[in-house]
């Protein structure tokens, strides 16, 4: 099945525009408070690199994974309506390309790379995608952040991680950045806060840190607040 199509018009287009895209070797950061909308968002930037034909492994540091395989359902379902096939078409066309793993949050991040490591091996060694999702990156250690730059460089991987502030005493600017992310952005290449609009409608996204300059933050899209998919403004 090709979706040529649904790849060049969709607003993810515009997200990479506004970001300079993201490289392999780079670290990309999604950050927000809690319930805001990371991992669909995360997902649909996973379900695109897939539909491009390219090989995703996704680290999920939550309990509960079946939240993180129900996302993807409900995206490729989204496709399935834009191509007229079924979803159980789609999902079995696309996912073969794609593992999820499941960590505690306090599983060190070399265990975490061992396991990917053997997954990639075990692919061809061609993945092009690592997810983090749910990484606490704002309460790591630095030779951590440092280990998940060294890892991407090496492996020829962009990562995406999605954050969430684990400090209460967290300040979050008009943005959607917490001031806890701060000390590691030496270490990230692109950094994207999301933030609920004061009437719910939609969810925010601005981008804090790109691989293009721009005198704008604002990245014309936004999330939906029903799908946590990546809309046009």
């Amino acid at each position: 099945m090709q979706f040529i199509d649904i790849i060049k018009n969709s607003p993810l287009r515009i997200f990479d525009k506004s970001i300079g895209g993201l490289q392999a070797g780079q670290l990309g950061v999604l950050v927000s408070r809690s319930g805001t909308g990371k991992t669909g968002c995360i997902v649909h930037i996973a379900t695109d690199a897939l539909m491009q034909g390219k090989k995703v492994i996704h680290v999920s540091f939550s309990e509960n994974v079946n939240n993180t395989i129900d996302w993807y359902r409900e995206v490729f379902k989204q496709m399935a309506m834009a191509t007229g096939r079924t979803s159980e078409d789609v999902y079995d066309e696309i996912s073969r390309n794609r593992v999820i793993l499941s960590f505690p949050s306090s599983a060190p991040i070399e265990s975490v790379f061992g396991t990917v490591s053997a997954v990639m091996d075990a692919q061809g060694g061609d993945v092009s995608t690592l997810i983090l999702d749910g990484y606490r990156l704002t309460v790591a250690d630095f030779k951590d952040i440092k280990a998940i730059k060294d890892y991407a460089k090496a492996k020829n991987l962009n990562i995406w991680a999605s954050v969430t502030p684990v400090r209460k005493e967290a300040k979050i600017d008009e943005s959607g950045i917490p001031d806890t992310i701060l000390p590691y952005m030496d270490y990230i290449d692109v950094l994207v806060g999301l933030k609920t609009e004061d009437d719910a409608k939609k969810v925010r996204m601005t981008v804090a840190k790109a691989n293009v300059k721009s005198d704008s933050k604002d990245m014309r899209v936004s999330l939906d607040p029903t799908t946590m998919l990546v809309i046009e403004n």
